[in-house]
């Protein structure tokens, strides 16, 4: 994922590029609820055997999928800009 742009150096605000989406194909369930991933998408998103995966239910109709990693490390950095901003409000008054 590409680092966010900061829009200015006083600017707490960044622009964050939202990934295009894009249908690829279509998987079936098996009997035991596994699906297989497309290959395109396993490539494209560097996924391997064994990478774990948060699972999101949007709505009660769509299912999404995260690497935990990426999700790990989204965590991080808000938690980090967070305190960053906590330490800049707080000396401001």
């Amino acid at each position: 994922m590409p680092k966010p742009k900061k829009l200015s150096k006083t600017s707490a605000h960044y622009h964050i590029p939202l990934p295009e989406t894009k249908c690829i194909g279509t998987t079936t369930m098996g009997e035991r609820g596994q699906i297989v991933i497309p290959s395109e998408v396993r490539r494209g998103l560097h996924l391997k055997p064994g990478d774990k995966m948060v699972v999101f239910v949007n709505h009660g109709k769509m299912l999404s999928m995260l690497k935990a990693e990426a999700l790990r490390n989204l965590i991080d950095t808000m938690s980090k800009e967070f305190r960053r901003v906590k330490i800049l409000t707080n000396h401001k008054h």
